[in-house]
Parts: structure tokens; C-alpha cells; sequence
């Protein structure tokens, strides 16, 4: 079974920082004459001692509440000592709480960062060739953006959590963004609703998008427009979109890759974990359990190309009892477009309505996959089909690894599905 993402852990992050500052990491301060600045020992406001810094030092930031707005134009190390559940950035819900521009490696470690309301992004706004790292912070109850960029490159976050913000959790134009170990849970958007990006990358590693909403448009966890957006051991639970993509959607000439990645109970009116729309799509070793669309395809939704001659890819992937209400629709629906489908395990459910793929002026590439249909029913897409139970060790309980006797094991074109074997068929019992 592909493993969840943790809850971020915060680390004792004093020495988190003195170990940056030692070692003269690429964060880090990076000179001889860095210092540490005291809140509120040395200064009573936050703002003061980021205007008294000179770039390189820390700004070390007691227990407490911090009311914003705040300004950071110079490469510091903001530092929030007793972690983000007792430092306080806070925006009393009538201004932006950070605003970060033209900085180079700049850290912001160890906040909650709440509360704030201003146009285009109110928790941390980051723009202008800005390299800004966010890591073990809470950024929550924004409005307009947990956090938005700019003409950002890189924006890092780790080993945080960004939830219930409007206006999506994280929005970037223009810009590079990191996630590594970070939650995104029930934020809230026309579209992308924990990610919105235009013209921008995304990597995403060993995240959570959980519960986030697209209350107009698409894309409940992920929103890109002609952008790239790459993920891989990330979760999608529960997210949901109007217009389709309730976990990722696409659109407009942007690239998805998507690889180890669990897709569980996300649903929209089509696409209901996934939708690209004129775009690439590479789908691998991944799971799709349970989503749910009105119509059409309720674990991938594609449609269209982004480049003449060049397939989308779903290799080795995991389908299982995903539905649609309408009378017709399947896990994978494709629309003028050809996919290569090669390799799955599709477990359907003809209650759901559920075929495992279907297309409309298509021709599909379908090769070497497994089909299993609950109440026995289930069509031959391609002559080299196999029709069997894949012999999960426990589906129910989101465990899709395979028993040993499992037909995806020992099919004549290889190993079928996302995951190999898990459990065995049987006990054999020493004789007396």
C-alpha cells in the first residue's frame, strides 16, 4: 500500500536554525557578521527588528502574538521559538500579516500565520525574484491566499500545514514552488483549492491535499493553467471541484506528471480525481479508489492534447470501484485523444455504472490490463485482457498489495497494478 503522508512534525527548531547558521547552508545566513536579533527582549515589534537586521541576521521571535502587518525586503531568518502553536503572526482579519519582495534565501521558520484579508494574498505574499523557504509553520483562516506568489523562484514550504484559507491555500503566477511534507486540508476557491497556478511549476513530494474545494471551477486539490504540475507518494482524500478535477486538474497546455499518488473518494460533475483538458498527462504506479463524478470518467477525465503525436501515459496504475451516476461513464474517459493505458488493474462495479475505460473519437492503446467486474459482467476491451480478481490482500481497507497466487503477477507481459505482492494466499500448518 502506497504509505500516507505524515502530520508535519515541528522540530525543536532552535536547533534547526543554529544548524542552518553553522553550517552556512544555501538558506542560511551565509556570512561572518550574522547576528541574532531579540523579539521583544531587544526590540518590542517584529517590524523594528526586521528594519534594525542587516541581511544575514535571524530575527528571533519569542512565544507570544504578533499583530501585521509586516514588511520584509532583506534576507533574514524569521524565527518563531516556541514553534508555530505559540508565535503568532496574525492579521485581525483586516490586513495582509507578511509581505515578502525582492529577497534572495530568505526562511520564515516556526509561525502560525493567520487571520489576514488583503487582495491577491493575505497570509504571505511573495513577489519579485523572491527565494523565500517556509518551513514548519501554520498558515490558516486567510482570506485570499494562505500563502501567494509572484515572480517567485523557488518558493519552498515544508513540514507544514496550510488550511481553511479562501482564496485557495497556496496560489503562484510565474512561479516555482516546493511542497515537501506539507498538509493542505479544506481550503477553498473558485478553483484550486489548496493549489491555484498559472504559468507556474509545482513539485509536490510526500503531501496531504485533503477536504480542499473548488466551489466554481476545477481542480479541488490542484488548478493549472498552462502550468507544470508534478507529484509523487502524495494523497488526495476527499477533495472536491464543480466544473471537474475534484483532486488535479489541468488545462490550457499544462504537463502533468503524476507518480506514486493515492487518489481516495474525490468527486466532481466529470474527472472525479483527475481531469486534463488540452494538456500532457503522465499517470504511474498510482491508485484511484473510490472517486465519484456525475458523468463520464470518474477517476481520469481526458481531453485533448497538448502536443500533436504525443499520448497520454497511464501505466501501472490501480482502479478500483471508482462510479459515475450517469448512465455511461468508466474510470478512464477519453475524448479526442488516444491514450496509452497499459498495464492496470481496473476493479469495477457495475452498480456504479462503471466500465473501465471509454472513449469518444478515440482509439485508445489498450494493452496488458487486468479487468475484474464484482457481479461477473465485465467486457474484453482488447484481446490480450485478462479477466480475474486481482486478489488484493484487504481493498477495503486501502490495502491494494497483492496476494502471492495474485494472476497480475504472473501475467505473460509482467507485473500488473501499482503495487506487487503484499500477504499471502494461505497458512500452511506443521504437521503434528
Amino acid at each position: 500500500m502506497i504509505a500516507f503522508p505524515p502530520r508535519p512534525r515541528y522540530p525543536r527548531l532552535a536547533l534547526l536554525v543554529l544548524a542552518w547558521i553553522v553550517l552556512g547552508g544555501t538558506w542560511g545566513p551565509g556570512t561572518a557578521q550574522a547576528k541574532r536579533v531579540f523579539v521583544p527582549r531587544q526590540y518590542k515589534s517584529l517590524q523594528a527588528a526586521i528594519d534594525a537586521a542587516h541581511a544575514g541576521d535571524t530575527v528571533w521571535v519569542a512565544a507570544g502574538t504578533y499583530y501585521g502587518p509586516f514588511v520584509l525586503k532583506k534576507r533574514l531568518v524569521l524565527f518563531g521559538d516556541g514553534g508555530p502553536d505559540s508565535t503568532i503572526l496574525d492579521g485581525r482579519g483586516s490586513e495582509r500579516v507578511l509581505h515578502v519582495e525582492g529577497v534572495g534565501r530568505a526562511s520564515i521558520l516556526g509561525f502560525s500565520i493567520q487571520n489576514g484579508k488583503a487582495p491577491g494574498g493575505s497570509g504571505i505574499y511573495c513577489l519579485r525574484d523572491t527565494a523565500l523557504m517556509i518551513a514548519s509553520c501554520k498558515i490558516r483562516n486567510n482570506w485570499e491566499a494562505g500563502v501567494a506568489s509572484w515572480q517567485c523562484s523557488p518558493l519552498q514550504i515544508s513540514d507544514s500545514e496550510i488550511s481553511e484559507n479562501k482564496g485557495s491555500g497556496v496560489t503562484a503566477s510565474d512561479s516555482h514552488v516546493q511542497l515537501v511534507h506539507v498538509n493542505l486540508r479544506g481550503n477553498e476557491s473558485s478553483s484550486g483549492g489548496g493549489v491555484s497556478l498559472v504559468s507556474a511549476e509545482l513539485l509536490a513530494r510526500d503531501c496531504l491535499f485533503e477536504g480542499n474545494r473548488a466551489g466554481d471551477g476545477t481542480g479541488g486539490g490542484v488548478y493549472g493553467e498552462g502550468s507544470q504540475i508534478r507529484t509523487m507518494n502524495c494523497t488526495f482524500r476527499g477533495n472536491s471541484a464543480a466544473a471537474g478535477g475534484g483532486g488535479i486538474a489541468g488545462r490550457d497546455s499544462s504537463d502533468v506528471r503524476i507518480r506514486g499518488t493515492f487518489f481516495a473518494a474525490n468527486h466532481s460533475s466529470t474527472g472525479g480525481a483527475l481531469l486534463t483538458d488540452r494538456s500532457s498527462l503522465e499517470v504511474t504506479s498510482s491508485i484511484f479508489t473510490k472517486n465519484r463524478s456525475t458523468t463520464a470518467g470518474s477517476a481520469l477525465q481526458i481531453v485533448g492534447r497538448r502536443v500533436a503525436g504525443v499520448n497520454p501515459l497511464v501505466y501501472s496504475n490501480t482502479f478500483y470501484r471508482n462510479g459515475v451516476t450517469a448512465p455511461d461513464g468508466a474510470a478512464v474517459f477519453a475524448i479526442e485523444v488516444a491514450p496509452e493505458i497499459v498495464r492496470n488493474i481496473f476493479v469495477v462495479d457495475s452498480t456504479e455504472k462503471n466500465q473501465a475505460v471509454l472513449d469518444m473519437r478515440a482509439v485508445p492503446k489498450y494493452d496488458c490490463n487486468l479487468v475484474y467486474a464484482l457481479d461477473g459482467s465485465a467486457r474484453l476491451p482488447a484481446a490480450n485482457t485478462i479477466l480475474a480478481s486481482p486478489s488484493f490482500c484487504d481493498a477495503e481497507n486501502e490495502n491494494f498489495r497483492v496476494r502471492d497466487l495474485s494472476p497480475v503477477l504472473i501475467a505473460p507481459c509482467g507485473p500488473i497494478g501499482a503495487l506487487g505482492k503484499g500477504c499471502t494466499s494461505f497458512r500452511v500448518l506443521p504437521s503434528h
